[in-house]
């Protein structure tokens, strides 16, 4: 697929290029089959949606779709989103859970795992492999990784134990909690037999910046 990128400051007339071309697309008769996808901002979708339905060419459409990440995420994994969100606060509140539950098979954080500010810190190292998509087996080959380098003592306990925590943590919350990242990393991993994206024409806009996942996201949507 070819990537085309558009760039300017703010105020340059990006969005308006995105919305244009769109709407040139949609009435563009020879490609009337072809999906298309806008991905713009949670807080943007509604203001690209009117923008599109203002041109008079353009009376309603039904092969567009106009998406945030949770709106993609939610057509991608529907049947599992509809639990509680969980907030920064209460993914602390179960790491410090599992911490305590869990501190007799903690190498390096066991003596820690009463202390509050050590469940803030597991919560945004969980937080930022979520960003990177990464697994407990991500880390379990990491640790065989270290072990085949001879690298032992301190970092490999430290490793085991975050790769304990992540896995009761996914335990804990499955089936029960939505954590916005654990859905996001499998979001890209149902891309690829979604057949809303299969073949679609893709505009990006309006992003201060992405996670890890969400860039996993356009990858696997770029492959589509």
């Amino acid at each position: 697929m070819a990537v085309q990128f558009i760039l300017g400051r703010s105020g340059t007339g990006k969005t308006s290029h995105c919305i244009k071309a769109v709407v040139n697309a949609l009435a563009a008769r020879e490609e009337s089959e072809q999906p298309l996808i806008l991905l713009v901002p949670e807080q943007a979708t509604y203001q690209a949606e009117r923008a599109m339905l203002g041109d008079r060419r353009i009376a309603g459409y039904n092969r567009l779709h106009v998406l945030s990440f949770d709106r993609l995420q939610f057509l991608l994994l529907g049947r599992n989103t509809a639990r509680p969100r969980l907030s920064r606060i209460a993914r602390q509140m179960i790491i410090h859970r599992i911490l305590r539950d869990n501190k007799d098979r903690l190498q390096i954080f066991g003596s820690s795992a009463d202390r509050p500010g050590l469940a803030r810190q597991m919560a945004d190292t969980i937080t930022e492999l979520h960003e990177y998509a990464k697994t407990p087996d991500d880390i379990d080959q990491l640790l065989g990784e270290l072990q085949k380098g001879k690298i032992s003592g301190l970092t490999e306990m430290k490793f085991a134990d975050i790769g304990l925590i992540l896995r009761e943590y996914l335990k804990f919350i499955e089936g029960r909690f939505l954590d916005p990242d654990v859905q996001l990393a499998r979001a890209c991993r149902a891309v690829a037999d979604a057949e809303f994206v299969r073949g679609a024409k893709l505009w990006v806009d309006g992003f201060a910046g992405f996670t890890m996942s969400e860039l996993a996201i356009l990858a696997e949507l770029l492959k589509s």
